[in-house]
């Protein structure tokens, strides 16, 4: 009994990036090579849960913030160029940035409405009316300035922090219980704001309840992170060069 426990919780942290990011992929491959395939781009619709999620994990591990955040706002820079190639056509898009960005903020809204962090460095602002005003004023920033995923993205990674992650839940009934507020809740933001096509993410839970809290081996930090950029310009070379 004890080890059928222990399988439920089967994925690190790095085996979940890896599907993400092959949701991902198929979501741009979908979008750009296969002019914009329904399944493949469903498909996709299961990655950002899984990245928000694993983000605010993320928080609650880093031993210092400032990195984390400098870290996640360099990639952001140096993935807008091709994110707007690939998606786009263009050299640069105001309309329209890429996902970092949304991570970033989201990173910087845990980290400011957080006062209980009790390692590294402590940055959270105590006043609830304020707490309140800084994340209404980073949803409606998110959604102006067209972050992927908007204001949408924001909330759910606030959201995922939160929660009580599920490989710290004892009780089965507990377990229920929390995947059952944590589907109407993501399922609300998603619906609400994008419409029922996007409640594909939803199948993205599951894989989130099989989190066992571990990080994985070590040492795929940055190769997680270049493969945004560099996939979307190879996606963004096969459809100019090969398929036009």
């Amino acid at each position: 009994m004890e080890r059928s426990k222990e399988n439920c919780h089967c994925l690190s942290g790095n085996l979940l990036k890896l599907i993400a990011i092959a949701c991902m992929l198929c979501d741009h491959m979908g979008y750009i090579l296969f002019y914009d395939n329904g399944i493949m781009r469903g498909i996709g619709r299961l990655a950002f849960p899984v990245f928000a999620f694993l983000l605010a994990e993320g928080y609650r591990h880093t031993s210092d913030i400032k990195k984390y955040l400098l870290r996640l706002s360099v990639f952001a820079v140096l993935s807008e160029i091709p994110f707007d190639l690939c998606m786009t056509g263009k050299v640069l898009e105001p309309g329209r940035q890429n996902v970092f960005f949304t991570l970033t903020l989201g990173l910087g809204m845990i980290a400011l409405l957080d006062p209980e962090r009790t390692y590294g460095e402590n940055i959270s602002v105590r006043n609830p009316v304020l707490k309140i005003f800084i994340l209404a004023a980073s949803v409606a920033a998110a959604f102006l300035l067209c972050f992927d995923y908007g204001g949408t993205g924001i909330l759910l990674i606030v959201y995922f922090y939160t929660i009580k992650p599920f490989y710290q839940i004892r009780q089965k009934k507990d377990k229920w219980i929390q995947a059952g507020k944590v589907t109407v809740i993501t399922g609300l933001l998603y619906g609400f704001t994008f419409g029922l096509s996007q409640l594909y993410a939803l199948f993205a839970l599951p894989l989130i309840y099989m989190y066992n809290g571990k990080k994985g081996k070590q040492g795929w930090k940055y190769a997680f992170y270049l493969f945004y950029p560099l996939h979307l310009l190879i996606i963004w070379g096969i459809h100019n060069f090969l398929l036009t």
